[in-house]
């Protein structure tokens, strides 16, 4: 019995940038209803998330920041995992020397080096630039985000070492998104599983949802993990079933069959994508 459902945000239950789907909030509705608990495991910091949450008008606890911190349903902290303070200043003042930008999260909060811009369609925000990314560092960052191949590619080589996350995000044509950086332990799947500690669920009752490399993990973990159609080739290989593309509303097609019991012409929506993984 799945007691959890934990998914990812932008590329599976919506279309980056895009509303939730009516078919993925009417079924994780009809899930919440029926007793399974819901998680948004994603790289958004939470109170971008919280919007989500909103649109689907149930308790959601939250996996947020890639795994670095767990919130629960009542926003209750669960963990919360920083990058070491002294490795962080390393990483702005190269960022700096190289002449690229970066958004920092420390507590929450975004502070935006020189440039950086959001890759992902619809995100609005205030940005108020710093005068360089250093300036931005003012405390114990839970998470940094970068774009462009280059500079992914230089701070992959630079700190090669260093106790650090780098998981890259992409477009469906394979183009580079961004990239997020957070300290190495904090990962959906570490996250997902302090989140069910918390709670006392077991892995065999999580399904987890994802399109990216950074989901491939609690994909892996969960007793059932499901893999959108067009997920990276590491989020599919980890898992157990793929469903169709977040466009064709595959998170409702995945709780239909492993948590609703209506199988694959439940309810309507998308065909249901079989996998040979």
């Amino acid at each position: 019995m799945i007691r959890l459902i934990a998914t990812d945000v932008d590329g599976t239950l919506t279309v980056p940038g895009g509303p939730v789907p009516a078919a993925n909030r009417e079924a994780l509705r009809d899930a919440r209803a029926r007793g399974t608990r819901v998680a948004l495991a994603t790289v958004r910091v939470a109170w971008t998330a919280r919007r989500i949450v909103e649109a689907l008008g149930i308790p959601c606890a939250l996996v947020s920041l890639g795994g670095a911190t767990v919130l629960d349903e009542e926003g209750g902290l669960v963990r919360r995992i920083t990058i070491d303070p002294d490795l962080a200043r390393a990483l702005a003042a190269f960022a700096d020397r190289h002449g690229f930008g970066l958004l920092v999260t420390v507590d929450g909060e975004h502070r935006y080096g020189p440039g950086f811009r959001h890759m992902l369609p619809g995100v609005k925000e205030d940005q108020r630039f710093e005068p360089d990314n250093l300036s931005c560092v003012t405390g114990a960052p839970e998470r940094f985000m970068v774009n462009g191949e280059r500079a992914v590619g230089m701070l992959l080589d630079e700190f090669a070492g260093a106790p650090l996350r780098i998981v890259r995000h992409y477009r469906s044509d394979g183009s580079l998104i961004d990239a997020a950086i957070t300290a190495r332990e904090a990962t959906k799947e570490s996250g997902l599983r302090a989140l069910c500690d918390h709670l006392g669920v077991g892995a065999a009752e999580v399904m987890a949802i994802g399109d990216a490399e950074s989901d491939a993990g609690m994909i892996r973990w969960a007793g059932v993990g499901v893999a959108v159609a067009d997920a990276v080739e590491e989020a599919r290989a980890a898992a157990d079933w793929v469903a169709p593309a977040a466009a064709e509303e595959g998170v409702a097609a995945a709780v239909r069959r492993f948590v609703t019991g209506e199988g694959r012409g439940g309810g309507g929506g998308a065909p249901v994508v079989d996998s040979a993984v």
